[in-house]
């Protein structure tokens, strides 16, 4: 047996032949499905944030400067998308179910030591390997999306997804911001580590890997709609190797490298706003670190508002093309940013206002990884929007490192 048998996919099981029965327990394991990665990706949100909060007393306590901040910044950035580019392929080939609770266990521990660190070397160190582990819990979720909902349900099921991140984000925004205030940074550290270890347990025990490994076909012929081009090789028995697919429909479709580019500029703007809005808030505008973490907490939320609204315009107004809503969604970002930017003596609330703006029409960035998935084989889907990520977090030399340097 090898070291990493155990993240194997689950056997295929015999196909149940009565269909209403079939249809019952379909339904049954698609919404189980949906919430358990929820509520999973809610976990890993609240420990992702839990350093952008903390950063500002981490920095007056330990004198760091900020462009020694940024450029750590970049380096966890980076280390951000490798993972998600690297996992997205070990996702396509593994258990979601295993991927997602091993990397939820793997944040515990790496939170508990950061708590309880005290040397920067240990903090690059430690919250590098927390950005690595954070890429499992997005491509064990996005295996379980492009697995039991069709193309036309990714839509709202990505959406609803994204909007999991926003809420676990601005959870942990708020909750984290409250516990520094009164026990200082490393009791955020803690308290993650905590809820992470609760979310895990709930994972394993509610998640599942695919429909056939419960008995269920494939989820095409369960919506009735054109069976994947992999589904049919496979049963054909003429499939191409998984290197053959993914040079194929990754690295030569033109369509990808366009959507990966579009990420890089959209992240662009959410690196910043995620990781440098409190300490800009605190130092420049005035507001305290519990406003300020509220404001942030609160642009993330409004950023899942923003995608549930793009995907009811791209359906109803633009007729699905994307790239319209894209650049005009992105003009306004820039329109609030640049009032954010040039307002000075505004309240929290004005403040708030603005940079809930700003997360609000960066909405369709959760829009691009179903763009992704739809226009490759289920089989590679994974690897496709790790792919579109890696150039997304590529960004992070201007919004991490640039920023820091300005």
């Amino acid at each position: 047996m090898g070291m990493f048998d155990f993240l194997k996919p689950a056997p295929v099981q015999p196909r149940i032949t009565d269909d209403a029965e079939m249809r019952k327990k379909y339904k049954y394991w698609r919404s189980r499905s949906m919430y358990a990665i929820i509520i999973g990706f809610v976990g890993y949100g609240f420990i992702r944030k839990s350093l952008a909060v903390a950063m500002p007393a981490i920095e007056h306590e330990f004198n760091i400067p900020k462009s020694h901040l940024g450029f750590i910044l970049t380096a966890i950035g980076l280390a951000s998308g490798v993972s998600m580019f690297v996992n997205g392929f070990v996702a396509d080939r593994t258990n979601p179910r295993v991927f997602m609770t091993f990397g939820l266990l793997a944040l515990v521990v790496i939170n508990v030591f950061f708590g309880l660190s005290s040397g920067i070397i240990a903090f690059i160190v430690l919250w590098l390997l927390n950005s690595w582990f954070q890429g499992m819990g997005r491509a064990s979720s996005y295996r379980i999306l492009v697995t039991w909902f069709s193309p036309r349900e990714r839509w709202w099921k990505f959406t609803i997804f994204g909007i999991a991140t926003s809420i676990g984000a601005s959870f942990g925004m708020f909750l984290n911001g409250f516990l520094i205030a009164r026990f200082g940074w490393r009791s955020c550290f803690v308290s993650s580590a905590i809820i992470c270890s609760v979310v895990a347990l709930f994972v394993w025990k509610r998640l599942r890997d695919r429909p056939v490994s419960i008995g269920l076909p494939p989820v095409e012929e369960y919506c009735g709609e054109e069976p994947d081009i992999g589904d049919i090789q496979e049963a054909q028995g003429n499939a191409p190797s998984y290197r053959e697919d993914v040079v194929k429909y990754i690295f030569l479709n033109p369509t990808i490298w366009i959507l990966s580019w579009a990420n890089f500029f959209v992240y662009s703007v959410r690196g910043t706003v995620s990781n440098w809005g409190t300490s800009f808030l605190t130092e420049q505008k005035g507001i305290d670190l519990v406003g300020a973490a509220g404001v942030v907490g609160g642009y993330e939320l409004a950023g899942g508002i923003g995608m549930l609204v793009s995907v009811a315009l791209l359906s109803k107004v633009f007729k699905g093309y994307g790239g319209r809503l894209f650049a005009i969604s992105m003009a306004f970002c820039t329109l609030f940013i640049f009032l954010f930017w040039k307002l000075t003596g505004g309240s929290v609330w004005t403040y708030g206002l603005l940079l809930c703006g700003v997360g609000f029409m960066a909405g369709p960035l959760g829009l691009i990884a179903v763009l992704a998935a739809n226009m490759v084989p289920k089989r590679v889907a994974v690897a496709s929007i790790g792919f579109t990520g890696l150039l997304g977090y590529v960004s992070t030399f201007l919004s991490e490192w640039g920023m820091g340097a300005i």
